[in-house]
């Protein structure tokens, strides 16, 4: 049987293994390439860097338990990053249940998608009332959810704030947001902030670098 004929079988055992939720956004979307240096080294690749730092920090020995027991000769496995694959509405949106379920664990952002296409924001169902002046707490009021925009790169960031908003300190405590210079990460936390003064001008709000 070709090498290439094993790898349903490694992910038949990886679907039994670990959570559904795990498989479905992560693990599912594995690719085989090829196995290499004499049957030492299987080759996959995976449409993000994002898929990869979650899977090797989360699920590589899952994945190298199962498939060493198809491919027994493997020591190494290599995952690679192919944007080209990426499935931009399904994979975004299995991110986000996935993030859902997961309380009190930091998030952390890849970098972008080339030639991202920018839409408005009309989905979050914000309350964009007017902040307070004095609980702004060094946030910018110039920085709101009204003249932010979201791409196919930080849909998942504007998500996942949403939920902080909604939830304060109870879901994704701490969260921590990672990207290249000039996307827009102070714009969302400062909007971010804003709002939650607003949901919830009891608490406590501070913006610090």
């Amino acid at each position: 049987m070709p090498v290439k004929d094993y790898w349903p079988l490694v992910l038949s055992s990886l679907k039994n293994n670990v959570s559904k939720s795990n498989y479905k956004a992560w693990l599912s979307e594995l690719y085989f390439v090829e196995v290499s240096d004499q049957g030492r080294q299987l080759n996959l690749s995976v449409p993000s860097k994002f898929h990869q730092n979650y899977i090797k920090s989360k699920l590589y020995k899952s994945l190298s338990g199962a498939a060493r027991k198809y491919y027994p000769k493997i020591v190494h496995i290599d995952i690679s990053v192919d944007e080209t694959r990426l499935k931009n509405k399904e994979v975004k949106q299995i991110q986000q249940d996935v993030f859902a379920e997961t309380q009190n664990e930091p998030v952390v952002m890849a970098r972008p998608v080339e030639n991202a296409t920018h839409t408005k924001l009309n989905n979050l169902n914000l309350n964009q009332s007017k902040i307070p002046g004095s609980n702004l707490n060094n946030l910018n009021p110039k920085y709101t959810f009204e003249n932010f925009v979201t791409t196919s790169s930080n849909q998942l960031a504007v998500s996942v704030c949403n939920r902080v908003i909604d939830n304060p300190g109870k879901l994704y405590n701490p969260v921590f947001i990672y990207s290249e210079v000039g996307l827009g990460k102070p714009n969302l936390l400062h909007a971010t902030g804003q709002q939650i003064i607003t949901a919830r001008p009891d608490l406590k709000n501070k913006y610090t670098t």
